[in-house]
């Protein structure tokens, strides 16, 4: 999946990036939605991408529409998010590829 320049968080110790699809996603979150978003990215540098047992709703693996394996949850009812495990250079980096209403996710 081809994207432009990811979007990375001022964390050091661990990255959070947006794919272009996802970053546009995030900004289209309504003002109440993207606080939970907040959340979620920093329970995922606490938890080096899997924040089990944090209360997100239906956190879990799933399959994405291209075949690969990748975590969602619901940051309300109506929206989620969907992010890739990457290790790079030794870090695990989340990289979201999706954001936005659970109708439209790639999964």
């Amino acid at each position: 999946m081809p994207d432009a320049e990811p979007e990375t968080s001022n964390s050091n110790s661990d990255m959070i990036q947006y794919s272009s699809k996802a970053k546009r996603g995030k900004s289209a979150l309504p003002g109440n939605v993207k606080p939970v978003l907040q959340l979620l990215e920093q329970d995922l540098r606490e938890t080096n991408g899997k924040p089990y047992g944090r209360g997100w709703d239906s956190l879990g693996e799933v399959v994405t529409d291209q075949g690969e394996t990748a975590m969602h949850c619901h940051l309300t009812y109506r929206f989620v998010a969907v992010w890739k495990l990457l290790l790079q250079a030794g870090k695990v980096v989340c990289r979201f590829l999706y954001v936005g209403s659970r109708e439209k996710s790639p999964y």
